[in-house]
Order: structure tokens, then C-alpha cells, then sequence
């Protein structure tokens, strides 16, 4: 993102991730000791006090010597004093580069060990050393695909199919995902097909969004084809202003109310669809739902594509043929968009 381009912003960055280093680095090791040698239960359960209340008396000795410190304290004026930019207490001089460096190292290591262990937390509801140990003695069945926790697309709660097809081989399904609908591949990231009514209100969403998506990649590509230039451009080319797209919303809105309502009172009419002849079968119904999220998949990509090109995903596609190891997503992103990482 470039924000170490200003000198200023960039050192004080530089103090702040070695604070933040050494505080992960305590905050593992406390983490971690009290199971491990005390038996004191996990991290996030053990402690016989108010964590809040303990936290907030360390942020009220904490802070003003904080503020202290950045406002010259500790003689930190830049100056006579230490260091400024690599804050710390060695009088005995032990502090070398490659220290600096081991430190600055295991200090990121530690930070995103803490974000791992809160997540844990949240997705297993178990400390860290008993779900090392499950994982070591089922390494297939305790992971991070299979972990119980109150996320569905990791929840174990659920039966494991026998026939269906999952999201991913070997995984379980949520309770509430049984397969009798079209497109159920036990996949719900957040639970959010829990709730009966919520889950037939997305299933309708889905398979309208997923026809629009359909639609849409169709009007993306057959102008390019055409000659009539991006699709990023037609609305341009064809002379479409606000007033058309206000009337088109206008219509369309009232469309959607009307049937809103009618699904409200008619609840068979929710799978929507103009089928007189009778044609739509279980087949055209899953086909057309893993079409559907197919199209809409694509119809991101060709948004983030036009980002990060500039340039039509015909046109893309030309010089990936023709130049396969060179035009890449990962030369586009790295010549777009010139992030520290890269």
C-alpha cells in the first residue's frame, strides 16, 4: 500500500511493529505456560479475575507512559538519547543486528500466532494444546476444514453424507444442509441458512442473481466480440444516462415488490420461473444453479480484471495465449498495483 513512503510515517511504524512485536511475544508465552506447565485450562478461561477489568487497569498505567515516551521521555528526544527508532533497555550493550533482526522476525511470527489463537478460539471453543493434541491423533478428521466451532463450512455437528458431493472431499456438512435442495454442496460459511426462512429467502436470491449473472456475462463478452469495444464502456457508447437507468430501477422495483408479495401469500411460487411447457426438470434445476454461481464468480473477476488491466477480458485473454508466462494475474497485479509484497 506504500505507506512507508514518508520517512516520518514509516519510522514510526517501524517503532510501533517492534512494540507490538514484543507484546505477542509475552502474550504467547501466557497464552501457552499456564496450560502447558500449570494445567490451568485455556487461554481465554483459566483466569480467576475480570479480564476486562485487568485490561483496563493495564491501559491506564500503560498510557501515559506511552505518551510520555513519544513526547521525548526516557530521553527519547533523538538526540542524546537511545535510539529512538529501536526502542529498548540494554545497558549492557548485548543488542546486534542479527538480534534486531531474530527479534523483528519472531515479533510478526508472534502477532499472527495471536490472531490464530483468537480465531481458534472462536471456530473450536478449545485451547490451542487440545487441539494440537486432536490433530496429531486424527490428523484427516481434526483440521482446519473439519474444526467444531459455530462456523458451518467448519462445523462437525453435521452428518457426513455418504453419496452427496461436499464442497470439499471428506468434509461434513452442517445439520441444517441435508442435500434435498439443488446446489447443496454443504457449504454455509457463517451459519446462515440456519434459519429456515432465511435460508429459502436466499435460495430464491441466489438462483435470480445467479440468471442476472448469466445474463450479464453474455452482454460482457458478445459486444467484445463484436467489435463494440469493453463492456465497461458499452453504457457509454450506447448513450444510457441516469434517466434510463432510473426508469429501468423504477419498473424493475415495483416487478420485484409485486412478486415479493405474491411469494408472501403463495409460497410455491418462490422457485421463480416462466416454464409453460413444462421443461424444467431436477437436471435444468442444478444445472442452472451451479451455472448460475459459476456466472457469478466471473462477473467478479471481470470486475476485478477491469481494475487491475484496464483492459478488456478478450483483449486479457489474447496475450495470455500469446504470452503465457508473461501476461499472468500475478504480472498484472504486480505491475498495477506495486504493493511492498511484491
Amino acid at each position: 500500500l506504500g505507506l512507508a513512503k514518508d520517512p516520518k510515517v514509516y519510522q514510526r511504524m517501524r517503532i510501533s511493529e517492534v512494540f507490538h512485536g514484543r507484546l505477542a511475544m509475552l502474550g504467547i508465552v501466557g497464552c501457552v505456560a499456564p496450560e502447558l506447565f500449570f494445567s490451568k485450562g485455556a487461554w481465554f478461561d483459566y483466569s480467576d479475575y475480570d479480564l476486562n477489568r485487568l485490561g483496563l487497569i493495564a491501559l491506564q498505567v500503560i498510557a501515559p507512559l506511552e505518551y510520555w515516551r513519544g513526547n521525548g521521555g526516557f530521553s527519547w528526544d533523538g538526540n542524546d538519547g537511545p535510539d529512538r527508532s529501536y526502542p529498548g533497555f540494554d545497558p549492557l550493550g548485548l543488542t546486534n543486528e542479527e538480534t534486531k533482526l531474530q527479534e523483528i522476525k519472531n515479533g510478526r511470527l508472534a502477532m499472527t500466532a495471536m490472531l490464530g489463537l483468537e480465531v481458534q478460539s472462536h471456530i473450536t471453543g478449545k485451547s490451542p494444546l487440545t487441539n494440537l493434541s486432536e490433530h496429531l491423533s486424527h490428523p484427516l478428521s481434526a483440521n482446519l476444514l473439519t474444526g467444531g466451532g459455530s462456523l458451518a463450512m467448519f462445523s462437525t455437528a453435521g452428518q457426513k453424507t455418504d453419496r452427496r458431493p461436499l464442497w470439499f472431499p471428506g468434509g461434513y456438512a452442517p445439520s441444517w444442509l441435508t442435500g434435498q435442495h439443488f446446489g447443496d454442496r454443504g457449504f454455509d460459511p457463517a451459519g446462515l441458512a440456519a434459519d429456515p426462512k432465511v435460508f429459502e429467502r436466499m435460495r430464491v436470491s441466489e438462483v435470480y442473481h445467479g440468471r442476472l449473472a448469466m445474463l450479464a456475462i453474455v452482454g460482457a463478452v458478445v459486444p467484445d466480440i463484436q467489435g463494440k469495444g469493453a463492456w465497461y464502456e458499452a453504457a457509454q457508447s450506447a448513450g444510457i444516462g441516469v434517466n434510463e437507468v432510473a426508469v429501468f430501477t423504477a419498473a424493475y422495483g415495483i416487478a420485484e415488490v409485486a412478486r415479493g408479495l405474491k411469494a408472501n401469500s403463495d409460497p410455491t411460487s418462490r422457485y421463480s420461473g416462466f416454464d409453460s411447457l413444462n421443461l424444467t426438470t431436477d437436471y435444468t434445476k442444478e444445472a442452472e444453479i451451479k451455472n448460475g454461481r459459476l456466472a457469478l464468480t466471473a462477473m467478479l473477476g471481470l470486475q476485478v480484471q477491469r481494475h487491475v488491466t484496464g483492459v478488456s477480458p478478450l483483449l486479457n485473454l489474447v496475450e495470455h495465449v500469446k504470452h503465457p508466462l508473461v501476461h499472468t494475474i500475478a504480472e498484472s497485479v504486480m505491475h498495477q498495483w506495486p504493493v511492498a509484497m511484491f
